[in-house]
Order: structure tokens, then C-alpha cells, then sequence
């Protein structure tokens, strides 16, 4: 028998309704919990005070102590909005000529007009629901939350209406090929809503005191805003910044360059084997000093964490040594030795334990909610693809190469990456994948429907796209009560056995070790599997790549995970496409 669950709806906080089809897409619009009893009284006093301490919240949504959006940054949202609308437009848009633009948006005419009704309805009457999926959207492409909008939500979906009429409206000028007052139409628009200018880091000037030593803080500021200026990307300069000021934490803001030592160094690694992880996120340690939370009993930052922040140090001190402002890089070489090897990172799934995920619940009845629930696993485990590869996949990614389907893995959009040249490579699908489960179909039936993208419900964030799927299957560290898919089937990870979503890789890797002696050739499948071939240089020199006809005889005809693990099953499911065929 379940426990009672408590259901809330943030619906009520912007006072609009929200159709139950698009809740799963756009999150964040109801939070259920459960409530840890079989006893209905008990329930409802514990549902009772939730719904008090919910009241308490919509009442600081809807009042001005939410946070509230500066006029630039709004209209930066919506300048992003403009942007991406017209990219999206043009990728879908034939590329041929004018005429066939013209004659693309001449068809998509009625839709167009329709669209313009409801949104200037919503406008109008100041109560947004299509509007308000749009900016929930846009907010979570440009890395946002309803948090940080605030009480400005409202605005921003007038003004995300507003927008949406001008560039339908420039869309229906294309319709009746008036190019030039399309062009018009944009242009004024994206002078209505212009981008924030970015302004370049100040690089501070230097003052030495008399011992002719600066203050430590001065140069990390210094080298900050030159790599930012000249090197940096956004994501690189967080860390970096974060990595520096939890050292200037350590030391003290005071401390000048003459007086950092070897000594001071090696303290400074010893309080990093102790030190939590995300302490300025974690609400146990947000806002302790580096004394307070040394003596705490924390969970310790892993054993990367504390080298990549001794390697960011050490690339400071470097530089600074370089300059004169120190006389030695005292952090050089000063890191941890991992504490497992390399292989033991990641353990392969048991036959038990892909028995459990394969026949779980999900599966043999076919509740995922969302495909990449369905999908990102199984191709995960006939392909040893990274999640972040499976989950960036374009549809033009999934084609058909000399009569052999293939993934093409490659970072030819911007919104795609690999992790090195090796993880460039086309991996031949199962034939499981395209005969049983019908891939290439699926695939099709997304392009019939508009989509660009094998996921298009998953949203790219800071690392990529695979998030969502890591968050989903591995869960979220504790932080909610959603413990995983994996954990919901049994399988757990510990200190010793670590197991999840990179162990599908280790498991498609070790399935193939086992069997070099039926024919499958190395060479190949360290091409498969990203990892370069044993003489790589040589290979890059002179040749091309393999042929997806060698690369599926030698390497994915040998892949039987469906006869090993029964997965007829699988081929029941709502997101296989049946064909008249």
C-alpha cells in the first residue's frame, strides 16, 4: 500500500492555468512529496502545514520580496528570445532561394495568423498560458529559473508576447515575399529589445607597498580579468575565480605575496582533503567559515574536486611567478594521487543488474514518461556512448552510410561537443536498434513532426545536454528525495563498486573484450568506443576513417545484449514506430 502523497501547484503562483499536457514539459509547475505514513489522519495534519508553508510561498511570489528583474536584463531575455526564434526559423526554412522561403512561409501562413490570435488574446486579456510555456522555455535555455524572474514574470510574458507578434508578423510578410519589409519588421524589433553591450573586465592597476610586495588578492584579481579579457570562456572563469577564492578564504584576504611558502601550500592541500564540496551551495555550510567547516564532520570533495582546484591554483602562481610577484609556484605538482586506478572509476553492470534495469516496471509495462527514458539506456548499452553524446544526438546524426545505419558523432552545431578528436567516429546501430526497435523509423516520424534533435525535450544546460539523463538515472545526490532510476531497480553504488549511467560505457566495452577470440578486432573497437586506435598518429597520418560496413562486421555484429537478456519486450513500447511495412 503507498504512503499518502501531498500535490502542489505553482500554477496558482502567476494566478494562470496550465494545460496537464504541457506540465511534464515544463517543470517546475507541480512538486509532490510523500508524506511518510499509511495513517490518513497523520497525512492531513503533515498535508495541512505544507499547505500553510505553500501559502507562505505564493504570497512572497506574488509580493515584490521575490527578486525582480532590472529593465536590462529583461530585455535581455527577450533579445536572446528574438535571436534564437529567427535561428530556428532559418534552420527549419529551405535554403534553396528567396522564392522557396517565400513559398515555405506562404504554406505555414494559417498557422502563423492563428498563433498571432491567441497570443495577442493573451496579451490582451493579461492572463498568459501559451505565452508563459514560451518564456518557462526560454528561461531554461538561457539557464534561468522562476526564481530569478520573480515578480517581473508577468512583464516578461508581455513582453515575450510582444515580441512573438512582430516576428510572426514579419513571417507573414515573407508569406507575401515583402523580403525587405520582413528584414524591416526584425531589425526595429531587435532595436526595441538591443543586447547589454558586454563590458570587458577591468584589469586592476598594481600599486606595490613599500616592501615591495603586493596584497595576494590584488593579483588573483589582475590575472582574472587578463584571462577573461584574452582566454577565458564564461564557464572557465567561474571556476577558476572559485577555485582562487576558496584559497584567499584559507589564507586570508590580507596576506601578501611574499608571505605564501611551501609550508602554507601543503596546509592549504591538507584542508582540501576535508573541505565539503559546493559549500557556498550546500545550505549546511553556506555562509561557515573555512575554520567552522574544517571542524565539521563533512563529506569530504573528491579526489578530481581537490586536484583541479590545486591545478587552478598552481596555473596562478605560475603566471604570477613569471611576473615577479612571487619567487616560486609552490603549488606545482602539489596534488593528490587518485585513490583507485583508472579502470576501477566505474564498474560494468552484472547480467543481474541489467536484468533489473531492462526488466523493470518501466519496461515490461511501459510507464517512461519521457523517450530518452526509454531510449538513452538501451543505446547506452549496444553502443558504450557517453551520456552526453547520446543526449546532443541530432537527427541528422542517425543515418544511413553504404547500406549501414550509423551515429555520427562530431561538434559540427554549436550546440554540440566531444571530448577529444578520438570521440569523433560513426558507431553502427545494433541491428536490435533498427530492425526490433525500429530506430531509423523514430527518427523519421521526429523529422515528420519538425523536430531537429532525437531529444527535443531535453534543454541544454552549463556541460551539455546530459543532465537531465544523469539526474534522471543516476538521481541528485541527495538534494530531493528522487533517489534514480538505477536505485529504484535495486542496484545501489558504493565506494567500492561505483555504478551508474558510465557504467553502461564499461559494460559495452567489457562485452566486446570477451569476445576478441570469436573476431572482434581491436583496432576497431577502440575506434567505436572513442578511444583512438594503438598506433593514432599513424592512422590520423595516412588513410581514412573506418568504413561502416568493416566497423560492423568486425566490432557491432558481435553485440547480443537482446538474446542475452530477452529484450522482445522491449519492441512493445509507445515510442517503437510501427510501420506499414
Amino acid at each position: 500500500m503507498p504512503t499518502y502523497l501531498v500535490q502542489t501547484s505553482f500554477a496558482h503562483c502567476f494566478r494562470r492555468a496550465v494545460p496537464v499536457d504541457l506540465r511534464p514539459v515544463i517543470g517546475l509547475r507541480e512538486l509532490r512529496y510523500s508524506l511518510g505514513t499509511l495513517r490518513k489522519r497523520e497525512a492531513q495534519r503533515t498535508a495541512k502545514k505544507l499547505a500553510a508553508a505553500t501559502s507562505l510561498l505564493f504570497d512572497k511570489i506574488r509580493t515584490t520580496e521575490m527578486s525582480k528583474l532590472a529593465p536590462e536584463q529583461l530585455t535581455d531575455i527577450v533579445h536572446n528570445y528574438i535571436k534564437n526564434w529567427l535561428k530556428a526559423d532559418a534552420e527549419e526554412a529551405p535554403k534553396n532561394s528567396i522564392d522557396d522561403v517565400c513559398e515555405y512561409h506562404y504554406d505555414m501562413g494559417s498557422a502563423y495568423t492563428e498563433q498571432m490570435e491567441e497570443c495577442y488574446l493573451e496579451r490582451h486579456r493579461g492572463k498568459y498560458n501559451r505565452v508563459a510555456h514560451l518564456v518557462d522555455m526560454t528561461l531554461e535555455a538561457q539557464g534561468l529559473t522562476l526564481e530569478d524572474v520573480g515578480s517581473s514574470h508577468d512583464e516578461l510574458c508581455h513582453e515575450i508576447a510582444t515580441a512573438t507578434l512582430s516576428l510572426l508578423q514579419s513571417r507573414l510578410a515573407l508569406a507575401s515575399s515583402k523580403v525587405i519589409k520582413a528584414e524591416e519588421i526584425t531589425n526595429d524589433l531587435l532595436k526595441q529589445y538591443p543586447a547589454t553591450p558586454t563590458a570587458q573586465p577591468v584589469i586592476p592597476a598594481l600599486e606595490e607597498d613599500d616592501d615591495g610586495n603586493e596584497l595576494l588578492r590584488n593579483v588573483v584579481e589582475r590575472y582574472c580579468a587578463e584571462n577573461e579579457r584574452e582566454n577565458w570562456k564564461p564557464k572557465t572563469a567561474k571556476e577558476n575565480r572559485a577555485a582562487l577564492q576558496l584559497f584567499l578564504d584559507f589564507v586570508g584576504h590580507d596576506i601578501k605575496c611574499n608571505q605564501l611558502s611551501y609550508k602554507l601550500i601543503r596546509n592549504y592541500k591538507d584542508a582540501l582533503s576535508k573541505l565539503p564540496p559546493n559549500r557556498n551551495k550546500d545550505s549546511r555550510y553556506k555562509g561557515k567559515s573555512i575554520q567552522e567547516l574544517l571542524a565539521m564532520d563533512c563529506e569530504p570533495m573528491k579526489t578530481n574536486t581537490a586536484n583541479k582546484m590545486l591545478n587552478r591554483l598552481s596555473g596562478f602562481l605560475e603566471t604570477a611567478r613569471k611576473e615577479g610577484f612571487v619567487k616560486e609556484n609552490y603549488a606545482a605538482d602539489m596534488t593528490f594521487k587518485k585513490r583507485r586506478s583508472a579502470k576501477d572509476e566505474r564498474s560494468p553492470y552484472t547480467h543481474e543488474d541489467l536484468i533489473a534495469l531492462f526488466h523493470s516496471e518501466q519496461y515490461t509495462n511501459d510507464t517512461h514518461e519521457k523517450p530518452f527514458q526509454f531510449w538513452a539506456p538501451i543505446i547506452a548499452l549496444f553502443t558504450g556512448m557517453r551520456v552526453n553524446e547520446i543526449a546532443q544526438l541530432h537527427l541528422d546524426d542517425i543515418h544511413n552510410q553504404d547500406g549501414v545505419w550509423v551515429f555520427d558523432i562530431n561538434n559540427n552545431t554549436d550546440d554540440k561537443k566531444v571530448k577529444n578528436q578520438n570521440a569523433k567516429r560513426k558507431i553502427p546501430l545494433a541491428p536490435f536498434l533498427v530492425k526490433t526497435l525500429r530506430l531509423p523509423d523514430y527518427v523519421a516520424k521526429l523529422r515528420a513532426d519538425g523536430e531537429q534533435r532525437l531529444f527535443p525535450e531535453i534543454t541544454r544546460h552549463r556541460d551539455g545536454y546530459g543532465q537531465r539523463i544523469s539526474r534522471w538515472f543516476n538521481g541528485d545526490g541527495g538534494k530531493s528525495k528522487f533517489i534514480g532510476y538505477r536505485r529504484q531497480c535495486g542496484i545501489e553504488s558504493t565506494k567500492d563498486v561505483r555504478k551508474d549511467f558510465h557504467s553502461f560505457r564499461h559494460t559495452a566495452i567489457d562485452h566486446l573484450k570477451q569476445k576478441l577470440h570469436e573476431g572482434v578486432n581491436v583496432d576497431c573497437m577502440l575506434y567505436v568506443n572513442g578511444h583512438g586506435v594503438r598506433d593514432s598518429e599513424t592512422f590520423k597520418r595516412y588513410g581514412t576513417d573506418f568504413k561502416p560496413t568493416m566497423l560492423f562486421e568486425t566490432v557491432t555484429k558481435y553485440i547480443t545484449h537482446d538474446v542475452d537478456l530477452d529484450l522482445a519486450h522491449l519492441a512493445k513500447s509507445k515510442w517503437v514506430v510501427i510501420t506499414d511495412e
